[in-house]
């Protein structure tokens, strides 16, 4: 289980690592699940999908539909709230490293 744990917060974290180095810290979902893989972080869809869900209900990222002709482009983008989480002013234990000995070293996302 901890094995998972912390390849899970690994994935996350590139996940918006990637977003953050990004023009406009953004980029379409589909695209950045197959950049995950030229990265070596390969992994199902379903489980990238997770990822972002997560994420974005942490409010590290948004996911908006945009509609072009007849197609659904879902763009991702991280938040100042996921740019926190990578420069380590928010402590949430499923992104990253997770939190410190002491957890009152950083404030916890939520």
């Amino acid at each position: 289980m901890d094995e998972i744990l912390t390849q899970y917060r690994r994935e996350r974290e590139v996940i918006l690592e990637v977003l953050a180095a990004q023009d406009g810290g953004s980029a379409d979902r589909k695209a950045l699940w197959f950049g995950l893989s030229t990265l070596g972080l390969p992994m199902d869809q379903k489980t990238f999908l997770d990822h972002v869900q997560y994420l974005a209900d942490k409010k590290y990222l948004t996911v908006t539909g945009k509609k072009a002709m007849r197609v659904t482009v879902f763009v991702v983008k991280i938040t100042p709230a996921g740019r926190d989480v990578l420069h380590g002013a928010i402590c949430d234990p499923g992104v990253g490293q997770g939190c410190p000995a002491i957890p009152a070293a950083c404030h916890h996302g939520g």
